[in-house]
């Protein structure tokens, strides 16, 4: 068996997954392994997501108050309100680097 020498090593491919792997890889000189389940790098629970990414619309007159707005609503009484604010004013900037 041959053995693999690595630094970091993700489990999962998602969006977590992924975005951490090219975080680092980046930002830094280390191996990076990244395991999965399926041979299909793309085959994660991210493919298979409900929800799916929020951010503003920049076609549109969107605004991070309207944002606010429509995750507070989506939630159903379960949203915090710092972290519906936090995810439409810095989302975009996120979702842009991703």
């Amino acid at each position: 068996m041959k053995s693999i020498l690595t630094d970091v090593l993700i489990i999962g491919c998602g969006i977590a997954g992924a975005t951490a792997a090219l975080q680092l890889a980046k930002h830094s000189s280390c191996r990076i392994t990244i395991v999965t389940r399926d041979f299909e790098p793309t085959e994660s629970n991210t493919l298979y997501a409900q929800g799916g990414i929020v951010s503003r619309n920049t076609f549109s007159d969107d605004d991070v108050e309207t944002l606010v707005h429509d995750i507070v609503r989506a939630g159903a009484g379960a949203t915090n309100l710092r972290a519906a604010r936090i995810l439409a004013e810095e989302g975009p900037a996120l979702l842009h680097d991703i």
